[in-house]
């Protein structure tokens, strides 16, 4: 990848809540990913791509107040799904209250800011997203 290509990849920006929360859904996705269901190449592919999400991560103070990455298009849809099942997941497991859904109505809004940021000319159908969105 050429200097000028990274430079026009989308950037997701972060507050302090959503840096924690996003280790803790990839941390828990990937815990997930060998029960999931999905082939092994899937499962390979999402690991790779959540690993390096991880890694950037890493790389921002626990302590930022806030911060921006920058995701290329197979990070955002695997950063996609792992907030995908994180929702089922919860939505299944723990009562309903207003405390979680506003919990989730967040975690869902910084999931439609990860789709946000994709080009128009990307399909979920070139990605096999609706595969990887199995709920748990």
């Amino acid at each position: 990848m050429s200097i000028h290509d990274e430079a026009t990849l989308p950037e997701l920006p972060l507050g302090f809540g959503d840096l924690g929360v996003l280790r803790n859904i990839i941390q828990a996705y990937l815990a997930f990913l060998p029960r999931s269901g999905l082939s092994a190449q899937e499962k390979q592919t999402q690991m790779y791509l959540l690993k390096g999400v991880t890694f950037k991560l890493a790389g921002i103070p626990k302590q930022a107040v806030e911060a921006r990455i920058m995701l290329n298009v197979g990070e955002i849809y695997a950063l996609s799904c792992a907030i995908q099942v994180f929702i089922a997941f919860v939505r299944n497991k723990v009562s309903p209250s207003r405390e979680r859904d506003e919990t989730l109505n967040d975690v869902a809004r910084l999931r439609q800011c990860l789709l946000d940021l994709l080009p128009p000319s990307s399909t979920r159908k070139a990605f096999k997203i609706s595969s990887l969105e199995k709920p748990v």
